[in-house]
């Protein structure tokens, strides 16, 4: 960094060391009335090595810069904060003991204690309504392995552990917050998780799978149990995947997220509204053709959540967020099925909760240029933005613009992309294209803060993304255009952004590179298997051969799903859709960068990618991430994320220069 450019009041681009710099916020959670605001904050910590969060509070009557109010405990990972009844109490769960448990700390008096202490760990707080007990979910013990065993029929693989002795069953447990031994709710031979208490109390509703085909399938059915024990009740059968539920404040009412078309990915998920006396249920948001509880993702450390559902004090409604092309909004849902729009805007909204007495909503989103702060939008009132956790690092930067365009693929369909410009270079310059394809296929992007994009852009390029057909956000037909034909309809949309963009005279069309990861790693395989168009190539965590995906993956339901069918009724499809099928037609230098202990897209995809293309004498290279798992670009250790980033901008440097 130059002198000037340390001075005060001095700004200046994106650079690596931020990421350590960065604070994201995420699992906002109102007090009961409103008056407090609850959220999870995720930093990398460099000297750990590791992926750190802490449960912090704020009052939610301030403006601006509100002082968050980080619980007192080690750092470590805490997460998932639940309000008790009262308002002054909060379940989280932390791993400061060693394994994840959940934690009690009451925000008055500043003090936390331990409240689980099961061997095999505790997730997922769920209060009673009276705050006299908890619900949580636990598993299994793992099966102790000492030399050859033997595996179970399926889920023998764990993505980040690797192969097990068998699967480990997850229960519902509860415990009370006023001392006494935790006791085991539900028993069997199948998960259950998400436990949600009933209004007054008396019953417990969970997610869980107890069909016979709940072995190979991706479904979910919605059960109730006695809160004091007892046999378990069907109230929705395993028609389609449920992703999140909640009770209406008058017990009469379970609203879901989630679909009713059998294995089936990527398709819309609605919300819907059952009658728990009868079962009967209804859909509220099928006309909208947009997916509920789906937001446009990003690259902040931490896991994949569920979605946020939640009702209105009055009943009247119920709160989720859906992706609308490459924003995702915040809507109110009546009864009858009117979707209102609360919090909109140019932001990617990801996360909310609403006060289940006062009513207020508290919202997270993010733009392109802001990693997000806590807003809370009071009923009848204008939103306020109520912490500042971004302000002193966003102060000293000078972001580089993030363009929106349109353009008509070779079929007419109209599409839409961003374009990540570098800081301070001249709006007419030149420079190299990078397209950087996302993972999925169906998660979307577009507006929100993007770490990966915008320091890749400050190596002097321009960075390309979008959604291709097969991303939700765009309607039931959009997502599921590429299913089948994976490299087909939407690799021509990746394409024909790649000429749009290049047709302007700041891109230097001979010099363009593709990355990705996941469906975006086989998707750069693909493409510089049946294009010369790329100067370089990275696949991050991709796939080359779909048949050994299909039948080594910890998910080969979804693999199933979006090549219409198992390898062995669509043999000739497998092979044809395969990166490594075209290997001899590869010419373009590829980087191969890969997670160890991947187990949804295992590592032997770039094994026996990079073994073939060695064979040939062509130009490749294969970083290994020990002890990573899929998600390594939002889970991994900070040192790895450093060897991605300085791996891949050696090679790109390498192949992009004049």
């Amino acid at each position: 960094m130059s002198a000037d450019a340390t001075r005060v009041g001095a700004r200046r681009p994106i650079e690596t060391d931020d990421l350590f710099r960065l604070r994201w916020l995420s699992e906002p959670r109102l007090a009961p009335s409103g008056e407090w605001a609850a959220v999870t904050v995720t930093s990398l910590d460099r000297k750990l090595d590791r992926v750190v969060s802490q449960v912090a509070w704020v009052a939610a009557d301030v403006e601006g810069d509100g002082p968050l109010q980080p619980e007192r405990g080690p750092v470590g990972q805490d997460h998932d904060p639940r309000w008790a009844p009262d308002g002054r109490r909060l379940a989280f769960v932390s791993d400061r003991s060693g394994g994840p448990q959940v934690w009690l700390t009451d925000i008055v008096e500043r003090t936390s204690r331990q409240l689980t202490d099961l061997a095999t760990g505790a997730s997922g707080p769920s209060w009673a309504p009276d705050g006299g007990s908890v619900a949580f979910v636990s598993p299994e013990a793992v099966p102790a392995v000492q030399g050859p065993f033997t595996v179970a029929p399926f889920r023998w693989k764990i993505d980040g552990v690797g192969v097990v002795a068998g699967p480990t069953m997850r229960h519902i447990w509860v415990i009370p917050t006023g001392g006494g031994e935790a006791w085991q709710l539900t028993h069997g031979d199948w998960d259950d998780d998400l436990p949600r208490f009933s209004p007054d109390g008396g019953t417990v509703a969970f997610r869980s799978n107890r069909t016979d085909e709940r072995r190979t399938s991706t479904t979910a059915e919605l059960w109730l149990v006695s809160a004091t024990g007892g046999e378990a009740r069907c109230l929705v059968p395993a028609l389609g995947a449920i992703r999140m539920h909640a009770w209406s404040p008058d017990g009469h009412w379970i609203a879901y997220v989630g679909h009713r078309q059998a294995e089936a990915q990527g398709v819309n998920q609605d919300v819907w509204l059952v009658e728990v006396a009868t079962g009967a249920a209804r859909n509220l948001t099928s006309p909208l053709d947009r997916p509920m509880g789906q937001w446009v993702r990003s690259d902040p450390p931490g896991m994949f959540l569920p979605p946020d559902l939640a009702w209105t004090p009055a009943g009247d409604a119920i709160h989720v967020v859906y992706a609308d092309g490459g924003t995702s909004r915040v809507a109110r849902v009546s009864l009858d099925g009117v979707v209102e729009t609360v919090v909109a805007g140019p932001v990617g909204w990801f996360s909310f909760g609403v006060a289940p007495v006062g009513g207020q909503i508290a919202a997270l989103g993010s733009t392109a240029d802001d990693p997000g702060e806590l807003l809370i939008l009071p009923p009848g009132g204008e939103p306020r933005v109520i912490t500042n956790v971004a302000r002193e690092w966003r102060a000293g930067i000078e972001f580089g613009p993030t363009e929106r365009f349109e353009f008509d693929a070779p079929d007419g369909q109209r599409l839409e992309a961003w374009i990540q410009h570098p800081a301070g270079r001249p709006a007419t310059e030149q420079l190299p294209l990078v397209l950087h394809i996302h993972g999925g296929p169906h998660w979307p992007i577009g507006v929100r803060f993007g770490f990966e994009f915008r320091r890749l852009a400050e190596q002097g390029y321009r960075v390309l993304f979008m959604n291709p057909r097969g991303a939700a956000g765009y309607g039931d037909a959009y997502a599921q255009a590429n299913v089948g034909d994976w490299g087909g309809i939407d690799a021509r949309d990746l394409l024909a952004a790649v000429d749009a963009a290049c047709a302007r005279p700041d891109m230097d069309a001979d010099r363009v590179a593709v990355t990705g990861e996941s469906y975006g790693g086989f998707m750069t395989n693909w493409l510089i298997a049946t294009t010369n168009r790329f100067r370089a190539g990275v696949a991050q965590n991709g796939i080359s051969d779909l048949r050994s995906e299909y039948l080594m993956t910890s998910d080969p339901i979804g693999t199933e799903w979006d090549l219409g069918g198992p390898p062995w009724e669509r043999p000739e499809r497998y092979l044809r859709l395969s990166p490594l099928t075209l290997v001899e037609q590869i010419r373009t230098p590829l980087l191969l960068i890969h997670s160890e202990a991947d187990q949804n897209c295992p590592i032997s995809q770039s094994e026996q990618l990079y073994t073939a293309l060695r064979l040939l004498g062509r130009e490749v290279e294969f970083l290994r991430l020990p002890g990573e798992g899929h998600l390594v670009n939002l889970t991994g250790r900070p040192s790895s994320r450093l060897a991605r980033i300085e791996a891949t901008d050696r090679f790109l440097a390498h192949h992009l220069r004049r």
